[in-house]
């Protein structure tokens, strides 16, 4: 349950206008990214998992039930789990990858910029 509340935070996004009757503002994440997740699920676990959102965006308990119901209904706790944490160390390591080149073009720019 931690590793996909970790991928739901990592592809979320806060609404623009929270609801009137709370003070929370509410997260969700976009229908197709929900939709990516679901098929790669599908290709990690080698089944036809599919999912059609029709562009609404989940919060975390629609995300955990669409996950639940599309791609780890009727397995076994362990493949399900393994199927989740390599899922997770999928986008945490795509995530990484984006910070370290960020991170490292300005980094070089920086000390071309000082030698210059």
């Amino acid at each position: 349950m931690y590793k996909l509340w970790r991928i739901f935070n990592t592809l979320a996004e806060t609404s623009d206008e929270p609801d009137d009757d709370e003070a929370t503002v509410p997260v969700t994440v976009h229908a197709d990214e929900v939709e990516l997740l679901v098929q790669r699920l599908g290709v990690i676990l080698r089944t036809a998992a599919t999912y059609d959102a029709a562009g609404r965006a989940s919060n975390f308990t629609e995300f955990l039930r669409t996950i639940e119901v599309n791609c780890l209904a009727g397995k076994n706790p362990s493949v399900m789990s393994s199927a989740v944490g390599e899922l997770y160390d999928d986008i945490i390591a795509n995530v990484l990858k984006k910070v370290c080149f960020a991170v490292s073009h300005h980094s070089c720019g920086t000390k071309l910029h000082f030698f210059l």
